[in-house]
């Protein structure tokens, strides 16, 4: 069973915290502590750790984005919450929950105070997992509105909607600037107060009052105060964690990568020389390549002086089958017309031919293209010359291509 020490770091004084260790149902593990952060930090060994920050800091909202994925969807929040902020956005670091449809829950904080709290945390020895609002921890319940409350703070959630921290003098302050209830007028309401002892005394005489018009009225004390309750929430639910982006927390992978780094380098190096012996031998390869090209060249030219280099092979065995005389009349025109497909397809080196027939002077091409864009280019290509007439049989997408066929009629096809 793991365990999470959460520490909740005071509003005033962020060297200064409370924190309590739960285990993954949010059950208490040990007395809560308080003091200064190099005291947690002792607490926190062998256990995650979740840092909850004051709630007046951190603005939670929720927006709608047409985007899919944790990266584009952090790249897109600036931009989509720049009308509900006063503050220029690049002073501030932008966090995302899960998406629901989309819709994206979304967390905004200074950047200069989330470096800070990292800064103390640091200096304490103490490395997060996580951080987020201490509002994250208040009750969700549907048809529920749920209070927790001290003396002088009301962290209020109405259904599964946004929590929200009030400042409040009294019960009557929480009703009129916090969330109201998540049903409609006329149905049953439903509120669930949790109460530090002094809350309590100080607030149980004002909610007694909201008994008879309320559907039920649960008054429930939290005798050790309201962090074990927020650790039990932040532990069971999943709240938004300010460490992403350039603030994510290193990975365990990242700890064992370290000592490998030293063998990864000289792999690097190896690979290094492994690619630039070959890149050598393909230069040689292509200089052979280049001369053997330059003989045919001069063998093509003493056999057919003056004719345009494509096909050399095709050719010159057409030319000496023409000497022998060896041609089918039948056959001539799909030579013919071979031919002229064979130098459409040559200047149209991203398309490739996969099949053709000839047959009663009709030559039929399968094509594979890039797209459709190609495929005309070939057709115009074959009909430059005004010999054969080409037309787009077939075009149909194919992976990343099109499939596509070309029938070409006319003189000699």
């Amino acid at each position: 069973m793991t365990e999470t020490l959460v520490i909740r770091l005071d509003a005033v004084d962020s060297g200064q915290a409370a924190w309590v260790a739960v285990d993954d149902q949010g059950r208490r593990v040990g007395a809560p502590g308080r003091g200064a952060l190099a005291e947690a930090a002792a607490a926190a060994a062998g256990r995650s750790v979740t840092v909850l920050v004051p709630a007046v800091d951190v603005l939670l909202t929720r927006t709608e984005l047409p985007v899919r994925g944790a990266a584009r969807i952090l790249r897109a929040l600036p931009f989509a919450l720049e009308e509900q902020i006063a503050e220029d956005i690049e002073a501030l670091h932008f966090a995302a929950g899960r998406p629901s449809g989309s819709e994206v829950p979304a967390a905004v904080v200074d950047r200069e105070q989330l470096e800070g709290w990292l800064a103390d945390l640091a200096e304490a020895g103490i490395e997060p997992q996580v951080i987020c609002s201490e509002a994250e921890g208040c009750p969700a319940a549907p048809n529920h509105l749920n209070w927790l409350l001290d003396e002088r703070r009301c962290l209020a959630r109405s259904g599964t909607g946004l929590p929200l921290m009030l400042e409040i003098d009294s019960v009557d302050d929480a009703l009129r600037f916090g969330p109201g209830f998540p049903v409609e007028e006329g149905q049953p309401r439903h509120l669930t107060a949790y109460l530090t002892p002094e809350a309590r005394l100080k607030h149980n005489d004002a909610l007694e009052a909201l008994r008879p018009d309320l559907a039920t009225l649960e008054v429930r004390l939290l005798p050790d105060g309201v962090l074990p309750h927020l650790a039990a929430g932040v532990v069971t639910r999943e709240p938004i964690n300010l460490l992403q982006g350039q603030f994510a927390p290193r990975t365990q992978l990242d700890r064992l990568w370290k000592p490998w780094r030293a063998a990864a380098a000289l792999l690097a190096l190896f690979i290094v020389v492994v690619v630039v012996r070959d890149g050598l031998e393909l230069v040689h390869l292509q200089r052979e390549e280049a001369q053997l090209n330059e003989a045919i060249a001069a063998a093509f030219q003493q056999a057919l002086p003056g004719a345009r280099m494509e096909d050399p092979r095709f050719q010159v065995e057409r030319r000496l089958a023409a000497l022998r005389g060896t041609v089918d009349p039948g056959n001539q025109g799909f030579l013919d017309a071979l031919e002229t497909v064979g130098s459409a397809l040559g200047n149209s080196a991203n398309i490739r031919l996969d099949a053709l027939s000839y047959r009663a002077g009709v030559l039929d091409l399968k094509l594979m293209a890039p797209n459709v864009e190609a495929l005309e280019q070939v057709r115009q290509a074959v009909g430059r010359d005004g010999r054969y007439t080409a037309t787009i049989q077939q075009a149909d997408p194919r992976g990343d291509g099109v499939e596509g066929r070309i029938q070409l009629t006319g003189e000699g096809a």
